[in-house]
């Protein structure tokens, strides 16, 4: 019997009661429980298809050798490249003004009107200035709000400059308008018509009586109607996937998910973000009236997560986003540019936000906290006076990636998911008041281990229909590594 030695691995018991082995560098395997105990006690032949199987998965090795570390040195790299690339994602808000009230608004936004609201073209300048100063070779500005489009012509103007800018600097270059639709006219049709590389981000709740609980103008009047005359103009004028939207789950919808998925489905849509609510804004305010158990959200996940499956097995392709995210860092050697389940945390190191003074905040949720209580812990500088070697210096940062480094943490150190998992400092400051997560109450970690773990009981099962379509939906992604998600 040949001696052997361990790499760093964590393990975890999965329903068909198969052992799952995951270890640093993102490689996961399943065992039966003999041939686990007999890695425990030393008695595996390694030249046993298990065995072969470890060796080559970098479980196992007869012997540490400086080409292995090396190598081993590389992949760990290789999965934490986020942090050598810097910032891709630019989040810019134009306004804080919004035609809608949503009740779920974690912006808070205004409805009243005056350019004291609005970001200026000489404050976006700026921020864009800054922007593409970050060494990363992808730029991602995302225009956000209140709704950037009452904003429009600084956010022409913006896009116009940045594009300007880029022809000498030469990044992969892309823009996001996240808005709600209902502001689209013809002079937004005419620009967009002209910038294929300006995507569109909308939400959408489900069906007419689901999207107009939570959706609505200032009049209380529901928005659907509007949403979707403005979708089938842009359909109808643009390219037909420059449109994606997402979902934002409360109380009102979370237990018709299935019906969400059909409304996108009958809409034409090929992906869907099933999103929980955030205790941020308008959200926080009225929590009692949307919020839920994150158990409840485990449970109408899972059976919405079959139910979309079901439907990518009947022929209708639809990805579900959340799930991707995961399945992006257990099936390739990368990490998602998701910033939220990182670790370190991509907060202010992949992505940053500008508020529409220039200030710059390590992440939505860290911006939507000062508009809310008006601390203002996690804002990193001022992009109108400051330079970006300022901006970044800023301690906070430091603070951020020593409090999301999982691998450190109680709960985390010795999760079997480790490797594809991450914390957000900011969320863990608004339930817990600390940077660091209480693990026995963090229903963000409750809800990864739950998704993660469903994930892996189709992967390791014998339903090859399954598994070929979670592969499908990492194959239909574009490049998640460098590119993040809308958030």
């Amino acid at each position: 019997m040949t001696d052997y030695k361990f790499y760093p691995f964590r393990f975890t018991r999965l329903k068909n009661n198969q052992i799952l082995l995951i270890n640093d560098f993102g490689d996961w395997i399943v065992l039966n429980s003999t041939d686990f105990q007999k890695i425990i006690d030393k008695q595996l032949d390694l030249n046993s298809t298990v065995g072969l199987n470890l060796q080559s998965r970098d479980f196992l090795t007869e012997e540490y050798t400086s080409f292995n570390l090396k190598r081993l040195a590389h992949r760990y790299r290789t999965k934490k490249k986020y942090l050598f690339d810097s910032t891709a994602l630019h989040m810019f808000v134009m306004t804080h003004r919004c035609n809608h009230k949503c009740k779920y608004c974690q912006a808070s936004s205004h409805e009243t009107s005056g350019q004291h609201l609005d970001m200026s073209i000489e404050t976006a300048k700026k921020c864009i200035d800054i922007a593409f100063e970050s060494p990363s070779k992808y730029i991602k500005i995302e225009f956000q709000g209140g709704e950037p489009l009452l904003n429009k012509q600084v956010v022409f103007d913006t896009i116009s400059y940045a594009k300007n800018k880029n022809i000498e600097i030469q990044k992969d270059l892309e823009f996001v308008i996240c808005t709600n639709l209902t502001t689209i006219d013809n002079d937004v049709i005419n620009f967009l018509k002209n910038n294929h590389n300006v995507q569109i981000s909308t939400s959408l709740d489900g069906s007419e009586a689901l999207h107009n609980q939570c959706r609505v103008y200032p009049s209380n009047h529901g928005t659907y109607q509007d949403f979707l005359k403005k979708l089938n103009l842009m359909r109808k004028e643009l390219p037909f996937n420059q449109v994606a939207a997402l979902t934002t789950i409360s109380k009102y919808n979370l237990y018709q998910m299935k019906d969400i998925v059909d409304t996108y489905k009958n809409l034409s849509f090929n992906s869907i973000f099933l999103r929980p609510l955030n205790p941020f804004g308008f959200a926080k305010e009225k929590w009692t009236e949307l919020a839920y158990p994150v158990e409840d959200f485990i449970e109408e996940y899972i059976k919405t997560l079959d139910y979309i499956i079901k439907l990518n097995e009947e022929g209708y392709f639809i990805r579900e986003e959340f799930a991707s995210i995961f399945l992006y860092k257990i099936l390739t050697p990368y990490s998602s540019g998701f910033v939220d389940i990182q670790s370190p945390s991509g907060l202010g190191i992949a992505g940053t936000i500008y508020e529409i003074n220039g200030d710059v905040f390590v992440s939505d949720e860290a911006r939507m906290l000062f508009r809310s209580s008006g601390n203002k812990k996690y804002c990193l500088g001022n992009a109108v006076t400051k330079n970006r070697r300022e901006i970044y210096s800023n301690p906070i940062l430091k603070d951020i990636l020593l409090s999301s480094t999982i691998e450190a943490l109680p709960g985390c150190a010795w999760c079997a998911f480790q490797p594809y998992c991450g914390t957000d400092p900011i969320k863990n400051f608004v339930q817990f008041g600390n940077d660091i997560s209480h693990k026995a109450y963090d229903e963000n970690c409750k809800l990864y281990k739950a998704i993660m773990t469903k994930l892996f009981e189709i992967l390791t099962s014998n339903d090859e229909s399954k598994k070929d379509i979670l592969y499908s939906w990492i194959n239909n992604t574009d490049n998640l590594e460098n590119k993040g998600i809308v958030a």
